[in-house]
């Protein structure tokens, strides 16, 4: 598996994990031949790094520290926790939580 840029996504590569949405929805399921054009509608829709099927890690595979979920969302409810009875910032919360724990590779 390798963790790539969605710049840098070439035809025939392969989404070796689903891609969520911000919000949690599946944009790509594991196993989908991607494409270029695919690349940038998801930078587009602000995903900057995927992994790829393929031989070998990156650097920056390398680098993802291993903390689960839970870790991380009690780490942002501590910081932001008296914003939540906000509706709005309720949401905002939620979206940072999947985007955290998405990046940091969260058990």
């Amino acid at each position: 598996m390798k963790f790539i840029s969605t710049e840098d996504v070439e035809q025939g590569q392969v989404a070796a994990q689903d891609i969520h949405s911000s919000s949690g929805n599946v944009l790509v399921l594991k196993g989908t031949i991607l494409s270029a054009a695919l690349g940038k509608r998801l930078k587009n829709w602000g995903i900057s790094n995927i992994y790829i099927e393929g031989e070998g890690e990156s650097e920056q595979e390398n680098c993802v520290p291993e903390i689960s979920c839970d870790k991380i969302r009690d780490g942002l409810v501590e910081k932001f926790g008296d914003t939540l009875n906000n509706a709005r910032m309720k949401k905002i919360f939620e979206a940072v939580c999947v985007h955290k724990t998405k990046i940091s590779g969260g058990v």
